[in-house]
């Protein structure tokens, strides 16, 4: 069969396949004025699946930094994949940003080269994805063939290669080098402070030394720990020590995204208005529902 013939059939299958709409025989316009409706739908959506990729592109990036950065062990960073990655979401959705307005907010107030080689490599991706749609169009005008709606892929070979790109990268590793050195610093001392805790006047109110960054000397895993703590005392649950490492899994999460936010010099990394968020159950990790869910648990 000729490769028109061949190319046809494909076609023809996408087309005919399951759930598959079709945008029919869109055709590039020749002159210099603008192109027929058909094609202008189809490169648009072609234009919101691109921000779609590069969008999928930079959520990974910034999952691979809460990983990497996170004082957890590999096998429960490993095995909680769904809930690292439930993390990032809710931190973005708290934030009403998605992450590559989160990406960009940081460039825009650290003006840092590492950011801004992010925000490049996921532009990149993006790219590729139009260069492939744009030689998807012309060669579907050409054959006089109707072609399918573009779609990205999110979760595809193309977002893990991107990503494989960016940790080759040496300022890529020393950032997460730092940072994880500096999380570790500070989130060990407050979980340490809170385990050595002798007496009830100590209340888990810590001063460690600053690492930088405004409110960061205050302790997020102690205000977090502080906080259920009250809750579950007010519902009369009594602490054991499962309970209380669970609790701690859950403060080192929310303090590890409070220590990113703060890095990237974005405006909820003040204490003041993150602890706030917490009281008002509106934190990426603990938040309310959380709470509640994990009184219920330890009532039954």
């Amino acid at each position: 069969m000729d490769n028109k013939g061949s190319l046809t059939s494909f076609y023809d299958e996408l087309k005919n396949g399951p759930d598959t709409p079709v945008v029919p025989n869109p055709r590039l316009d020749t002159g210099p004025i603008g192109m027929a409706p058909a094609t202008t739908a189809w490169r648009s959506q072609a234009n919101r699946e691109c921000e779609t990729l590069k969008d999928a592109c930079a959520k990974k990036i910034l999952l691979n930094i809460y990983c990497r950065v996170i004082p957890l062990d590999s096998d429960y960073v490993d095995g909680n994949q769904g809930v690292m990655k439930g993390d990032i979401d809710n931190f973005l959705a708290n934030k009403n940003m998605t992450a590559t307005q989160y990406i960009k907010s940081g460039y825009e107030k650290t003006n840092a080269p590492l950011l801004e080689f992010i925000l490049r490599s996921c532009n990149n991706i993006g790219k590729k994805f139009m260069q492939e749609a744009d030689e998807t169009l012309k060669d579907a005008a050409k054959n006089n063939l109707d072609v399918p709606p573009p779609v990205a892929e999110p979760d595809g070979e193309d977002v893990d290669n991107q990503l494989v790109e960016i940790e080759k990268d040496e300022e890529y590793g020393s950032f997460i080098d730092k940072l994880k050195q500096k999380t570790i610093d500070k989130i060990v001392a407050d979980v340490s402070g809170i385990i050595n805790k002798t007496s009830e006047e100590d209340n888990m109110t810590f001063n460690p030394n600053p690492v930088g960054g405004p409110g960061i000397g205050e302790s997020t895993v102690s205000f977090v720990f502080n906080h259920i703590n009250e809750k579950l005392w007010k519902e009369n649950i009594e602490l054991t020590p499962s309970h209380t490492e669970e609790i701690l899994v859950l403060a080192i999460r929310e303090s590890v995204l409070n220590m990113l936010d703060t890095t990237f010099k974005q405006p909820d990394s003040e204490f003041r208005p993150f602890s706030s968020k917490i009281r008002f159950g509106k934190g990426a990790v603990v938040t309310e529902a959380v709470i509640q869910n994990f009184v219920a648990t330890n009532k039954t």
